[in-house]
């Protein structure tokens, strides 16, 4: 069975006790037999990690809380907006190239040429499957590995002894 995250529960001298239910009622004549030798027994509504006297008190303190969360966000939206309006005024009514360091003359002339995109319908060409960036890579167990025919001949003589010499 799931746990339960809200519930009624019954309190004993300021402590939850392992009562829970869903509904009330289903733990009325446990409350009542408790209640009978101890009279500071109280039932409270579990949710959200807060006792509360009923669930409809839970929900309407979450209720509140929820709208006061979205007024402050609402609040914080509308201050961007009035920041983003101060920020879009020009500070500068001149036009970009009247102002210093913004020209032509300016700037500094492009050495080498820009590069060519490789997307699908720039012209540019397309790579072999094999190229990898970086030049040509090789398995580095290689070196390890003994020419073609040279496996066998070793296996042979280990395993079969010497061969007959050719005559």
């Amino acid at each position: 069975m799931p746990p339960r995250f809200a519930y009624w529960t019954i309190i004993l001298d300021g402590t939850a006790t392992s009562f829970r239910a869903r509904e009330q009622a289903e733990l009325l004549p446990t409350f009542n037999q408790l209640k009978k030798k101890n009279p500071g027994a109280i039932m409270k509504w579990f949710s959200g990690g807060t006792l509360w006297d009923s669930p409809e008190q839970a929900s309407e303190k979450r209720r509140l809380e929820r709208e006061r969360l979205y007024n402050e966000a609402r609040a914080r939206e509308d201050r961007a907006r009035e920041q983003r309006v101060r920020d879009e005024r020009p500070r500068d009514q001149r036009a970009p190239l009247d102002r210093p360091g913004s020209g032509p003359a300016d700037r500094k002339p492009r050495t080498e040429p820009r590069p060519r995109s490789t997307a699908p319908g720039t012209g540019a060409p397309r790579r072999s499957k094999s190229w990898r960036p970086g030049g040509e890579h090789r398995d580095p167990k290689d070196k390890y590995k003994l020419p073609p025919g040279e496996a066998r001949k070793r296996w042979k003589k280990r395993n079969l002894g010497p061969g007959k010499p050719k005559s």
